[in-house]
């Protein structure tokens, strides 16, 4: 019985080095699609995934500048709210548009006003 085991043990060894990297999964490198999703000019600095229209679709601010996702296809720069790359987004007066807010110089808070626009509230 040992010897048997023995045997099935090396002929299972042979077996799983035979079958090899055909069992492995093959990894795809990583390509950069940057400028074919039209993000050129990325500001760098943190992004911050978010849906400001509403549309189901997540958008990407980045550096200052608000990118907005067209359909998963491609992204497409809105007017920039005229901030820095710092700051968190949330729906602060519960209008349903998500508003952002930036603590750089003196702290601001930019209201969404739908269609891409938002408007600087004073103080």
């Amino acid at each position: 019985m040992r010897g048997l085991n023995r045997v099935m043990a090396i002929v299972l060894g042979i077996v799983l080095i035979a079958a090899g990297d055909s069992w492995a999964q093959k990894v795809k490198p990583w390509k950069n699609i940057t400028a074919t999703v039209g993000l050129q000019g990325l500001g760098g600095g943190s992004a911050h995934w978010i849906d400001f229209d509403a549309d189901g679709w997540v958008d990407l601010f980045d550096g200052g500048t608000l990118w907005h996702n067209q359909q998963g296809k491609s992204f497409k720069k809105v007017e920039s709210p005229g901030v820095g790359g710092g700051g968190t987004w949330g729906d602060f007066d519960g209008d349903g548009k998500i508003d952002f807010y930036t603590p750089g110089g003196g702290g601001r808070l930019l209201k969404n006003m739908g269609g891409g626009k938002f408007k600087h509230l004073e103080g």
